[in-house]
């Protein structure tokens, strides 16, 4: 789709189940764009060992997402690759020398928050901080704060990148390949539709990506 009509498939997904219109288009579709991504990378329920994606969701998205980079990593701190725009949940992976042998190769960490560490610190009554083959990761604004602090190997990660948004005016197409476009301005549509209320059509609408 061209950006003209991206906007149109927003409109018409629109006009199904509503006639307010929404006034910055650009904004609900670069909503969508987000909301599809992260649809894409979410966690499969059943999976325990940290973030997997599929084949189907690295093919629609290497674009957009960097998958298993290695990182820059010193003195227990990864840093933020510069083209991130968010790093993706329990993607993070840590290699030490002895590991490196083993299946897997690489193990990985938990996301965690800084309260979860302080209170592992000040009450001893807290489950151990790192379980058998488990990191953890916390985030913070000066890099990722990674859990035992080691002498790792490797440390990888996945992110989505920075991207130029969407823009009309500009003639900035969804930065995504095209077989993802119907859906994700499904996508848009759905946000605005929660945010005037009709949860119904927004529903209805994200209902016909998943059977997509």
């Amino acid at each position: 789709m061209t950006a003209a009509q991206t906007v149109q498939a927003f409109k018409n997904n629109i006009d199904q189940f509503s006639t307010a219109r929404a006034n910055d288009i650009d904004y609900w579709i670069n909503e969508g764009i987000e909301a599809f991504v992260k649809d894409r990378l979410s966690p499969d329920k059943g999976n325990t060992q940290g973030f997997q994606a599929n084949q189907r969701a690295r093919d629609e998205l290497d674009e957009i997402v960097k998958f298993n980079v290695t990182g820059v990593y010193s003195n227990g701190v990864l840093e933020y690759p510069a083209l991130a725009y968010e790093i993706i949940a329990n993607s993070i992976r840590c290699q030490t020398t002895e590991q490196a042998s083993k299946q897997p190769a690489h193990i990985t960490a938990r996301a965690r928050s800084w309260d979860w560490y302080n209170s592992y610190q000040t009450d001893p009554f807290v489950k151990p901080l790192y379980k058998k083959g488990r990191l953890a990761y916390i985030e913070s604004d000066d890099g990722i704060y990674i859990f035992p602090n080691l002498d790792y190997d490797e440390v990888l990660l996945s992110y989505i990148k920075n991207w130029t948004p969407f823009n009309l005016d500009n003639d900035d197409p969804i930065p995504l390949k095209a077989k993802t476009h119907s859906e994700i301005a499904r996508w848009a549509a759905a946000k605005y539709l929660f945010s005037i209320g009709n949860n119904d059509g927004a529903k209805t609408l994200l209902m016909q990506n998943a059977f997509e």
